[in-house]
């Protein structure tokens, strides 16, 4: 997705993140010995950090836009709607236990505890904007779904101006780091038993 966005031409709000910046003193998990930090970001930004893809343990996606419910996400994110915070974990890409010491490390691998789901609808949203009725003439989504989307997409107005707002738009996320995979998956038990299926 970010690689496509430069392409079209909006490269100066996809700027490579730096390291995360909380916005507040993070708190101890005496559980897992990490830290939960409360970060915020543009969406320009935190579709780089995090990924639908490369998420450890996660349960695989779904058809989002013949689902009601994460149809009416996408809509309603469209419309300017705030998204609950999700919960990200900052794990290394080189130590045995995955453990991260500091945000500041330069070789961090970020996971989706909570707001994967959400994530893909984001993505989708992206899409709906940028390219709008384009995307059924492409054959990815069908007509059915694009008039679904259609009214609340046209009323971001051009395309262009409608995707710079979207990408400048503030998201918010815990990241949980200095945990090693048995700190990541106490917290994916936590945070998802009601998704059980």
């Amino acid at each position: 997705m970010p690689e496509e966005l430069i392409q079209a031409g909006f490269a100066a709000l996809i700027t490579p993140p730096g390291a995360v910046e909380l916005t507040e003193k993070p708190d101890e998990d005496s559980k897992t010995g990490g830290f939960i930090g409360k970060a915020k970001e543009p969406l320009g930004i935190y579709i780089q950090r995090v990924s639908v893809v490369d998420n450890f343990s996660q349960r695989p996606p779904f058809d989002h836009l013949n689902d009601s419910i994460y149809r009416r996400l996408i809509r309603d994110f469209i419309d300017g709607a705030a998204m609950p915070e999700s919960k990200v974990a900052a794990l290394s890409r080189e130590a045995d236990d995955h453990r991260t010491n500091s945000l500041d490390d330069s070789n961090i691998q970020f996971s989706m505890i909570d707001g994967l789901q959400r994530l893909f609808c984001y993505d989708i949203a992206i899409l709906l904007v940028l390219y709008r009725e384009k995307l059924v003439a492409q054959g990815l989504i069908t007509a059915q779904a694009w008039e679904y989307f259609k009214e609340t997409v046209e009323d971001t107005g051009e395309a262009t101006a409608a995707i710079r707002e979207l990408l400048q738009r503030p998201m918010r996320y815990e990241i949980f780091y200095n945990i090693n995979l048995a700190g990541l998956l106490h917290y994916m038990v936590t945070f998802n038993t009601a998704q059980r299926r």
